[in-house]
């Protein structure tokens, strides 16, 4: 049986994009996280999936606001993956941004778009 620390550490060795996914909370506030349990589900209609743990502190907001943005981070962008890492870690305001359909997004990504539920 594999413990619990060596399945994390096999499994921080899996290749897979890096996405910095945000949304707003009732207030207003943005807030964002590193997420790398995210993938494509569907071409027509465009589907994907985002994994976030029950027990995340910002959970309620992306559950209250309906819409998200997505941010794919490319190779050179590890330190906005680590800031948005850190758990309940200040995110400046500049760290933001809004796309062009109005969802809040990641500044600098490689990629973003915008989704609602």
């Amino acid at each position: 049986m594999i413990t619990p620390d060596q399945y994390r550490q096999v499994m921080a060795n899996l290749a897979s994009g890096v996405t910095v996914v945000t949304t707003r909370d009732s207030k207003g506030q943005p807030y964002g996280l590193t997420v790398s349990a995210f993938t494509s589900v569907s071409l027509d209609p465009v589907l994907v999936l985002v994994c976030l743990d029950n027990r995340l502190s910002g959970l309620q907001s992306f559950k209250n606001s309906k819409h998200f943005g997505v941010s794919v981070l490319s190779e050179q962008q590890e330190d906005i993956s680590r800031t948005f890492a850190r758990k309940d870690s200040d995110r400046p305001s500049s760290l933001y941004f809004d796309g062009k359909l109005g969802f809040l997004l990641s500044r600098t990504p490689s990629r973003c778009w915008s989704a609602r539920w």
